[in-house]
């Protein structure tokens, strides 16, 4: 529920978790349990629980594949997550050296990152995020280049978006895998740029930013609530507004 993004947006994993629980056994109907349980999937991926994030991803994939009707906005939350999840199993396989698994996990995250660039077409907020992931896997891969191109499309998205906690998010994960590659560079920045614009972002608090939902197969600048409803503000954010014109 809304509890719980708010909570996963700070990274109060703890709030994220109790309230994603809470959801899930405060309702029955199966698209809220979806949400429930991709949610639910991505806090434990956080929190390093991957044994749990593997469980809660299955049970949420297992219930989107037998429940007829599902929306794209309903079905966003599983496959954002499964991308969350892989990454997080190829940073413990690359820590372990188990190069075997790294290149198994490596073609699994990038059949859900197509899938999650799919999903991000109709959904603006995604966007960035998904991209951060992606240059992420592709620095575990190997793939310094394609690393760096992805990271420096998730700062246009998330800057674009008026996105600051991703934003300082990007900056951050940029800059930590940056560190002891002198000379490469993300938007022209090297790692302790990155790292100190990370800071600079971070330094006022945690922010959150409004769902994007998808209408006509076109990006709306209105939040949603967990039904996938359209709950129009009293004014529109100037970042939205201009992002989805």
């Amino acid at each position: 529920g809304v509890s719980a993004y708010v909570a996963l947006e700070r990274r109060d994993l703890d709030a994220a978790l109790r309230a994603a629980q809470r959801y899930l056994s405060e309702h029955t109907a199966p698209l809220f349990n979806i949400i429930a349980l991709g949610t639910l999937a991505k806090v434990h991926a956080l929190r390093g629980d991957l044994e749990a994030a593997t469980a809660s991803l299955s049970q949420a994939k297992a219930l989107l594949a037998r429940t007829p009707g599902v929306t794209p906005y309903h079905a966003n939350h599983p496959r954002g997550a499964e991308l969350v999840v892989l990454v997080a199993q190829m940073e413990q396989a690359a820590a372990e050296g188990d190069r075997r698994k790294l290149a198994s996990l490596t073609r699994s995250a990038d059949r859900a990152g197509r899938l999650a660039l799919r999903v991000s077409a109709r959904f603006a907020a995604r966007r960035p995020e998904v991209h951060r992931l992606l240059g992420t896997a592709a620095w575990l891969a190997g793939r310094r280049s394609a690393a760096l191109r992805s990271f420096e499309r998730a700062l246009a998205e998330a800057e674009r978006l008026g996105q600051r906690p991703e934003l300082a998010r990007i900056h951050a994960e940029a800059g930590r895998r940056l560190e002891g590659a002198p000379g490469m560079a993300v938007a022209g920045m090297e790692s302790a740029e990155l790292l100190a614009r990370a800071a600079e972002l971070g330094s006022s608090g945690p922010e959150t930013d409004a769902p994007i939902r998808a209408t006509e197969g076109r990006a709306t600048a209105f939040p949603v609530d967990a039904a996938g409803r359209e709950c129009p503000p009293l004014r529109e954010r100037g970042p939205y507004r201009r992002a989805n014109r």
